[in-house]
């Protein structure tokens, strides 16, 4: 169930997930303009869903674009924008398993990262490894 927002109605994943379609679009922008190679499945995926984004391996592709390009400042601007909103969209649309009990294709198995308390460690470990 969507959380409704005060002002005209809009739920906060339709506003995410407009604000994942802008910075995805500007992301792209950047790059292209940056002369970063893009994955074609990234370019012309229009649907504008963040779960297939996730799939093409978008998020890897960004921490390598991340740690490749730190000089230019547009482009992890970009970058990061990108993450953050994945990261809020994730957290809103993966199952709880604390409140869960039976399986899922979303809960985790041994040694993966796919709750949301472990998106967030995952991020900011593979942020700390770029930084070293």
């Amino acid at each position: 169930m969507a959380l409704q927002a005060s002002e005209g109605g809009v739920s906060v994943d339709d506003k995410l997930n407009e604000q994942f379609r802008y910075f995805r679009s500007e992301y792209v922008d950047a790059a292209n303009t940056s002369g970063v190679a893009v994955p074609l499945t990234i370019v012309e995926d229009k649907s504008g869903h963040v779960f297939k984004f996730v799939l093409h391996g978008g998020p890897k592709y960004l921490f390598e674009v991340i740690q490749a390009n730190l000089e230019n400042i547009h482009l992890l601007r970009c970058a990061l924008s990108l993450l953050v909103i994945i990261i809020t969209l994730l957290r809103r649309k993966l199952p709880d398993p604390s409140t869960h009990k039976e399986s899922s294709v979303f809960f985790p198995h041994p040694g993966s990262i796919a709750t949301t308390d472990s998106i967030g460690a995952w991020v900011v470990d593979t942020l700390a490894r770029i930084g070293d």
